[in-house]
């Protein structure tokens, strides 16, 4: 259902872009033209987000420590995610993880120190891809006609944004719990092997 949600507005958002162009946009293109440049726009921004999922799962692992500061949330994140009650609404996210890498970041199959580390590192790499997807939409303002920029192109832009913050937030929401969760693991297996 989640994932439907987030097609829908793949769908539906380019056609209000299309639609708003026809009936109040000055471009002076052909109708035909916009919905090419719409949809074709919207094709290449999900085509380019791809590209960056693919690519950064091809880095290397150790890129992607989460005892790296880059991924530690700051002290102020939390009140900020408290304040947008990411709590009620992270699960309607969908996670397309089991489809791209075989591992759901929506539950936790393994409370062994291997597997949350690798579950903690996923995450990483969630974060790092999203935020790099969220501005792939630039990439398409730098090829398409100045004419466009404002009407068409901006909103595609934002839609795709709009879309990658979420799993951004939710990552750095989530990783510092699971963060504990490994750490106490660790020192269990640590104890028992005393």
């Amino acid at each position: 259902m989640h994932l439907t949600l987030y097609l829908w507005i793949l769908g539906v958002g380019p056609a209000i872009v299309f639609v708003c162009n026809v009936f109040f946009g000055s471009s002076g293109y052909p109708v035909w033209v916009l919905a090419l440049l719409t949809w074709g726009n919207s094709i290449a921004i999900f085509g380019i987000d791809a590209l960056i999922a693919t690519v950064i799962h091809k880095l290397p692992a150790e890129w992607f420590d989460p005892h790296k500061k880059i991924f530690c949330p700051y002290s102020w994140e939390r009140k900020f995610y408290k304040f947008i009650r990411i709590i009620d609404w992270k699960d309607y996210i969908p996670d397309t993880g089991k489809l791209t890498t075989g591992l759901s970041k929506s539950k936790i199959s393994s409370i062994k120190s291997d597997y949350l580390y690798h579950f903690l590192v996923e995450t990483c790499y969630a974060e790092t891809l999203h935020c790099w997807m969220a501005l792939s939409g630039i990439v398409n303002m730098i090829v398409n006609p100045h004419s466009l920029m404002i009407p068409l192109i901006l909103p595609l832009a934002l839609i795709n944004f709009g879309l990658n913050v979420p799993p951004v937030l939710i990552q750095r929401n989530n990783r510092p719990k699971l963060f504990h969760l490994y750490e106490m693991q660790l020192k269990k297996q640590q104890d028992s092997v005393k």
